[in-house]
């Protein structure tokens, strides 16, 4: 069924860009989503942002989450290096990685499971089979284990659609968004907001029934390199533990689980620790400042707390709106924009009422990147509009007039701002 016009907009009412905390909504940020001020939205738009913001928890308090920022940091911080050698380079550029870091992109990308694109709306027919088989995977030369998901529409068209973080990712940000927003499933796709869902149901009856157990099974699995394959090994697991609650679940990965990476296998503990650290040294090395708001958020966050936010608020079976706001004032608010007016910034914990630094040097560091990969600013919305764009924004967009542009690249190239 092709999309239209309509649909195509309703799809995209929000988007999170993964990686680099920021959420962008197609409607106004009138009020302060992180507040009562937030009752002020409609069901739609209230449960879009908890949609995305499910993105973002999923970005930063996961290994594949955080693994993910890793590689992309990494390749902005040779793109960087780059333009530093080659000052009067106009963009799009293109930039040579390291075949280490190639590796490691195509890895990730194979386990995301995005490869395959749908650009139609699918409706699964329930009435007949959906299975999930593993399938050897060679894309550029990497091979990997994956799950694949086979059904048929309701036109007959048979599809077998990678279970990789993509998936997984969504399907769970749907869950809590219908809980507010009922409808919102009605207008996704089946690929990739509903798929998961329906084949537990038809599959997994019981685990089901208990939103809050397929949550903590999604959440679970992406503590890994391979979501998928843990993913349905988890399942597994809790059909044959069904007195395990949500929580117990969860708790049983991170005890008794070992992740396999490429080298070694280790506990989830260790797993997540090491890759946490890594994190975090990477992105301070990139943004060139003591990472502030980051560093509070993945405390929060770390499962070595004994309290994991994603799976406790939803434990029960029940989200809510007051739900949201209690994961959110606990949590914060990435950056949040619309182009249709409106931003939200966290707050610096270092000092309380002022923007945080990293999460402003990071919009910074991301759209520099986007510059020199694409040709284009993302940030041109915000220079009244459009309407005072510089000559140069088509050229060499970090030349010419100050902007955000010109800022980050006077930090790379170690000159002091104000």
């Amino acid at each position: 069924m092709e999309l239209s016009d309509e649909q195509i907009l309703e799809a995209i009412r929000g988007q999170y860009k993964l990686s680099f905390m920021q959420i962008e909504l197609s409607f106004p940020i009138k009020y302060n989503l992180a507040t009562d001020e937030s009752d002020e939205y409609s069901d739609k738009d209230f449960a879009t942002f908890v949609h995305e913001y499910i993105h973002y928890l999923q970005n930063i308090s996961t290994p594949w989450g955080l693994y993910n920022s890793m590689i992309k940091y990494e390749k902005i911080s040779y793109d960087f290096a780059y333009l530093q050698t080659r000052k009067e380079c106009r963009p799009p550029i293109k930039v040579t990685y390291p075949d280490s870091l190639n590796r490691k992109n195509i890895r990730q990308l194979i386990s995301l499971g995005r490869w395959c694109r749908f650009d139609n709306k699918i409706v699964v027919d329930e009435s007949q089979l959906i299975t999930i088989s593993e399938k050897l995977i060679s894309y550029q030369g990497i091979r990997m284990p994956m799950k694949i998901i086979s059904f048929t529409d309701q036109e007959g068209i048979q599809y077998q659609v990678p279970l990789g973080a993509w998936v997984i990712m969504e399907t769970m940000a749907a869950i809590f968004q219908e809980f507010i927003d009922p409808s919102s499933k009605n207008n996704h796709s089946d690929v990739p907001y509903n798929i998961v869902s329906k084949f537990v149901k038809k599959n997994y009856p019981d685990i089901f029934k208990e939103k809050g157990k397929l949550v903590a099974l999604l959440y679970s699995s992406l503590f890994s390199t391979n979501p998928g394959i843990l993913f349905v090994d988890r399942l597994e697991y809790a059909n044959s533990n069904q007195s395990r609650t949500a929580a117990q679940l969860f708790d049983d990965l991170v005890n008794m689980a070992s992740i396999h990476t490429e080298t070694e296998d280790m506990n989830v503990h260790t797993f997540y620790n090491n890759i946490e650290k890594k994190f975090s040294n990477i992105l301070q090395k990139l943004l060139m400042i003591n990472l502030d708001y980051v560093a509070e958020i993945l405390k929060r966050v770390n499962i070595n707390n004994g309290f994991v936010p994603i799976v406790t608020i939803i434990s029960d079976g029940i989200f809510d709106r007051e739900r949201a706001k209690s994961l959110v004032s606990y949590l914060g608010i990435p950056y949040v924009y619309s182009k249709l007016g409106g931003v939200l910034y966290p707050d610096s914990i270092k000092q309380p009422g002022k923007a945080a630094d990293d999460i402003i040097a990071l919009i910074g560091a991301r759209a520099l990147s986007y510059i020199m990969n694409n040709g284009k600013c993302e940030l041109s919305f915000s220079c009244d509009k459009g309407e005072n764009t510089k000559p140069e924004c088509k050229t060499i967009p970090w030349k010419g007039a100050e902007c955000p542009i010109t800022a980050f690249y006077k930090i790379i190239n170690g000159e002091t701002i104000e």
